[in-house]
Protein backbone atom coordinates (compact mmCIF):
# COMPACT_ATOMS: atom_id res chain seq x y z
CA UNK A 1 0.00 0.00 0.00
CA UNK A 2 1.37 3.66 -0.90
CA UNK A 3 0.84 6.56 1.31
CA UNK A 4 1.81 9.63 2.10
CA UNK A 5 1.69 12.55 4.36
CA UNK A 6 -1.49 15.44 4.10
CA UNK A 7 -0.92 17.68 6.95
CA UNK A 8 0.99 15.62 9.15
CA UNK A 9 -1.71 12.78 8.96
CA UNK A 10 -0.71 9.46 6.82
CA UNK A 11 -3.14 9.18 3.99
CA UNK A 12 -3.42 5.60 1.55
CA UNK A 13 -3.00 7.05 -1.89
CA UNK A 14 -5.07 4.61 -3.36
CA UNK A 15 -8.12 5.21 -1.11
CA UNK A 16 -7.18 8.91 0.04
CA UNK A 17 -8.55 7.44 3.66
CA UNK A 18 -6.19 8.90 6.75
CA UNK A 19 -4.36 6.19 8.29
CA UNK A 20 -2.88 7.88 11.20
CA UNK A 21 -4.67 6.91 14.66
CA UNK A 22 -6.90 10.12 16.24
CA UNK A 23 -10.16 11.77 15.69
CA UNK A 24 -9.84 11.09 11.60
CA UNK A 25 -8.64 7.96 11.76
CA UNK A 26 -10.79 6.54 8.40
CA UNK A 27 -12.24 9.58 7.40
CA UNK A 28 -11.65 10.30 3.67
CA UNK A 29 -8.70 13.23 3.99
CA UNK A 30 -10.66 16.13 2.26
CA UNK A 31 -11.99 15.91 5.99
CA UNK A 32 -9.03 17.75 7.31
CA UNK A 33 -9.81 20.71 4.97
CA UNK A 34 -13.78 20.92 6.00
CA UNK A 35 -12.53 20.43 9.44
CA UNK A 36 -10.66 23.32 9.14
CA UNK A 37 -13.47 25.71 7.55
CA UNK A 38 -15.79 24.61 10.52
CA UNK A 39 -13.18 25.51 12.66
CA UNK A 40 -13.22 29.38 11.55
CA UNK A 41 -16.86 29.28 11.23
CA UNK A 42 -17.81 28.38 8.22
CA UNK A 43 -20.67 26.29 6.79
CA UNK A 44 -23.88 26.34 4.75
CA UNK A 45 -25.86 25.13 7.03
CA UNK A 46 -25.99 22.74 10.58
CA UNK A 47 -28.69 19.74 11.92
CA UNK A 48 -28.57 19.04 15.56
CA UNK A 49 -29.32 15.17 15.69
CA UNK A 50 -31.10 13.27 18.58
CA UNK A 51 -27.67 12.42 20.17
CA UNK A 52 -26.99 16.16 20.41
CA UNK A 53 -24.25 15.85 18.03
CA UNK A 54 -24.92 18.62 14.79
CA UNK A 55 -24.16 17.89 11.40
CA UNK A 56 -22.98 20.36 9.40
CA UNK A 57 -23.22 20.60 5.78
CA UNK A 58 -21.51 22.30 3.06
CA UNK A 59 -22.16 22.78 -0.46
CA UNK A 60 -18.97 22.05 -2.55
CA UNK A 61 -17.82 24.31 -4.78
CA UNK A 62 -15.95 23.95 -8.32
CA UNK A 63 -12.73 24.91 -6.95
CA UNK A 64 -12.81 22.60 -4.32
CA UNK A 65 -13.85 19.85 -6.76
CA UNK A 66 -11.04 20.49 -8.94
CA UNK A 67 -8.66 20.46 -5.42
CA UNK A 68 -10.46 16.92 -4.45
CA UNK A 69 -11.00 15.29 -7.45
CA UNK A 70 -13.19 12.33 -6.21
CA UNK A 71 -15.77 15.33 -5.34
CA UNK A 72 -16.03 15.89 -9.01
CA UNK A 73 -19.91 13.97 -8.81
CA UNK A 74 -20.94 15.28 -5.69
CA UNK A 75 -22.65 18.28 -4.69
CA UNK A 76 -22.74 18.15 -0.51
CA UNK A 77 -20.04 17.60 2.38
CA UNK A 78 -21.48 16.40 5.79
CA UNK A 79 -19.08 16.55 8.99
CA UNK A 80 -19.81 16.02 12.37
CA UNK A 81 -18.02 15.64 15.55
CA UNK A 82 -19.28 12.86 17.75
CA UNK A 83 -19.66 12.87 21.16
CA UNK A 84 -15.99 11.09 21.87
CA UNK A 85 -14.85 13.70 19.27
CA UNK A 86 -13.99 11.47 16.31
CA UNK A 87 -14.88 13.19 13.38
CA UNK A 88 -17.54 11.79 10.73
CA UNK A 89 -17.30 13.00 7.17
CA UNK A 90 -19.16 11.82 3.87
CA UNK A 91 -20.59 13.35 0.77
CA UNK A 92 -23.91 12.93 -1.66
Amino acid sequence: MRTRNVEGYIVNCESGEILTPGKFEGEPYYALYYHDLLSQGWSNSEEETETGETIYTFIIENDEKQKFPQLASKRLIHIKEDNYGFVNCWSN
